[in-house]
């Protein structure tokens, strides 16, 4: 976007091609690489917002991912406003605490259901240094 359509004030609207690069002056290819990286920066920062602000529907579509394999349209929307879905789970709970409303299925009682499934942590590198 910063050289090829000239998106960027700091550049200005000039387009530079691959070609071109190598005749570039020093401090412009500084300001096309300082550029692209805010670009990205703020771009990494309106996602992570973006997912914390909608996490409980990205727990709850990850879930129904796990549970049913696929989803039309229709049927994200309803997970995404929390509404159960009419049809048989590909992987079924292991116990009760697992189980999600499914609409005609009835959930057993004192299930304890949670509405959201826990994230996994992540996993540390494995250090290769004895």
């Amino acid at each position: 976007m910063v050289t090829r359509f000239g998106m960027s004030d700091k550049v200005g609207p000039v387009a530079h091609h691959e070609e071109d690069m190598a005749r570039l002056s020093a401090e412009t290819k500084q300001a096309i690489d300082s550029e692209v990286r805010r670009l990205l920066e703020e771009s990494r920062q309106r996602a992570e917002k973006i997912l914390r602000e909608h996490k409980d529907q990205l727990y709850r579509l990850a879930a129904a991912l796990v549970d049913y394999e696929t989803l039309t349209r229709d049927e994200i929307e309803r997970v995404l406003q929390g509404l159960p879905l009419n049809r048989a789970r590909v992987t079924p709970p292991k116990t009760a605490d697992e189980a999600v409303p499914v609409a005609g299925v009835p959930v057993p009682a004192g299930a304890g259901a949670s509405p959201l499934p826990q994230p996994h942590p992540r996993q540390q590198p494995v250090s290769t240094t004895a």
